[in-house]
């Protein structure tokens, strides 16, 4: 099972200790940020979506971006980002996220994922 968990992360961070049997998981990558750097997420978040620094920094940068995106979608939202380390800016009703996140999920294999990530294409070669 760690095996799955390993394999299906794009920024190969949880890791197999072979000597615990343990994983480990994402430290923020201390080393990038003491030097600097952004966390490896961050950097290579292809949709430009993931943003890191100051909370302050963040908090204003997530209003701002609200603000502009209130005019296209009156219903956006910051998720409880004064609570939270991570804030969240959504732009569907919160009932709307409520009814998908009751629905029942099971594990997700890397299998399964790529299938569904293929079958679109697979219906369009037909």
């Amino acid at each position: 099972q760690c095996k799955e968990v390993v394999d299906s992360c794009p920024y190969n961070i949880p890791r197999l200790d072979e000597k615990t049997g343990l994983l480990t998981k994402c430290d923020m990558c201390i080393d990038r940020v003491e030097a600097n750097m952004l966390p490896a997420c961050v950097k290579t978040c292809c949709t430009g979506t993931m943003n890191f620094g100051e909370r302050a920094d963040m908090l204003k940068l997530a209003r701002e971006r609200l603000e502009a995106l209130k005019k296209t979608n009156p219903q956006a939202q910051l998720i409880d980002p004064e609570e939270v380390a991570v804030i969240y800016l959504v732009t569907e009703p919160a009932k709307k996220r409520a009814s998908r996140e009751k629905r029942p999920t099971e594990p997700l294999s890397r299998r399964t994922l790529l299938s569904s990530l293929v079958s679109p294409l697979r219906r369009l070669a037909g």
